[in-house]
């Protein structure tokens, strides 16, 4: 991701998966994104307290950066 402007919209979790995990399917990139999400204990609380919770389809702003600050660029 080039510059921060893209991160001020509404992610499609595979969206974002694609980005950490550019050569995997949409499938695949999300089930390993959940899983590093899952396994990071600080992560996940911080997403469950912006309001997000396992199986939605969509990351707001606050959660991506949430994400992309914990997780690092992807």
């Amino acid at each position: 991701m080039e510059n921060e402007a893209n991160y001020s919209k509404v992610w499609a979790v595979y969206e974002l998966a694609l980005c950490y995990f550019p050569g995997s399917s949409p499938k695949s990139a999300t089930d390993k994104l959940s899983r590093w999400i899952r396994l990071s204990g600080d992560l996940m609380d911080k997403l469950l307290a912006l309001d997000w919770h396992p199986g939605k389809k969509l990351f707001t702003p606050k959660q991506a950066m949430c994400i992309i600050e914990h997780l690092g660029e992807p």
